[in-house]
Protein backbone atom coordinates (compact mmCIF):
# COMPACT_ATOMS: atom_id res chain seq x y z
CA UNK A 1 0.00 0.00 0.00
CA UNK A 2 2.65 2.41 0.81
CA UNK A 3 4.49 1.69 -2.03
CA UNK A 4 2.05 2.40 -4.65
CA UNK A 5 1.34 5.51 -2.64
CA UNK A 6 4.82 6.46 -3.04
CA UNK A 7 4.94 5.62 -6.25
CA UNK A 8 1.37 7.17 -7.12
CA UNK A 9 3.08 10.85 -5.52
CA UNK A 10 6.37 10.46 -7.90
CA UNK A 11 8.28 10.11 -5.18
CA UNK A 12 10.93 7.68 -4.54
CA UNK A 13 10.91 5.40 -1.64
CA UNK A 14 13.91 3.37 -2.31
CA UNK A 15 17.48 5.64 -1.92
CA UNK A 16 21.30 4.90 -2.03
CA UNK A 17 23.51 6.84 0.77
CA UNK A 18 26.79 8.27 0.30
CA UNK A 19 28.61 5.13 1.15
CA UNK A 20 26.86 3.53 -1.75
CA UNK A 21 24.28 1.30 0.76
CA UNK A 22 20.63 0.87 -0.70
CA UNK A 23 17.80 1.19 2.11
CA UNK A 24 14.39 1.86 1.65
CA UNK A 25 12.38 5.11 3.22
CA UNK A 26 9.80 2.70 3.78
CA UNK A 27 11.07 0.25 5.67
CA UNK A 28 12.70 2.46 8.15
CA UNK A 29 9.43 4.31 8.59
CA UNK A 30 7.74 0.78 9.71
CA UNK A 31 10.80 -0.09 12.04
CA UNK A 32 10.12 3.38 13.82
CA UNK A 33 6.57 2.88 13.87
CA UNK A 34 7.18 -0.36 15.55
CA UNK A 35 9.62 0.79 18.17
CA UNK A 36 7.58 3.67 18.86
CA UNK A 37 5.39 1.48 20.85
CA UNK A 38 8.29 -0.35 22.79
CA UNK A 39 9.14 2.69 24.48
CA UNK A 40 8.75 2.73 28.36
CA UNK A 41 6.23 6.05 28.67
CA UNK A 42 4.54 4.97 31.97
Amino acid sequence: MLTRLFNDAGVAHEKVSSKGDRYSILWEATIEFCRWYNYPWE
